[in-house]
């Protein structure tokens, strides 16, 4: 019998997740912790669109995670004055602490992950990965 490969890269995407959440019980949503990372490499236009783009999310959702994260103090939000349209979030001091929180166990994470493979080993997979992903969407067409 043969499995898609697809449900083991799920598999071992929710290990990876739940290792994450269990240490970052504040931030319950992945994509909350995609969206502080984002915001704190990018110094400019932070907006939703930015987010949903650099995420590949809706931008519907974008907004009800970046209205938790305003909620619960982690980030601000303001009308861009060169465009009201845009909403431009920024990190508050508790979203810089959080990312460094994020960093750290992201770092562990990793190491963990990681452990018993050698540089060769982690350089294969990436590259068989991005090998498979460039297939896949060169058959999108």
């Amino acid at each position: 019998m043969q499995f898609l490969l697809s449900k083991k890269f799920q598999r071992l995407t929710r290990l990876y997740h739940t290792i994450i959440a269990r240490d970052l019980p504040e931030l319950p949503f992945d994509n909350l912790i995609e969206i502080l990372l984002v915001i704190h490499q990018r110094l400019t236009n932070n907006t939703h669109t930015q987010f949903a783009e650099i995420l590949n999310l809706d931008k519907s959702r974008v907004s009800i995670h970046v209205e938790y994260l305003n909620t619960h103090g982690f980030t601000k939000t303001e009308i861009n004055p060169e465009d009201q349209r845009q909403h431009l979030t920024f990190l508050t001091p508790k979203g810089e602490a959080a990312v460094a929180k994020i960093e750290e166990v992201i770092a562990r994470v990793n190491k963990v992950i990681n452990q018993d493979l050698s540089l060769v080993q982690l350089n294969i997979f990436y590259t068989v990965i991005r090998q498979m992903e460039h297939n896949l969407l060169t058959n999108l067409d």
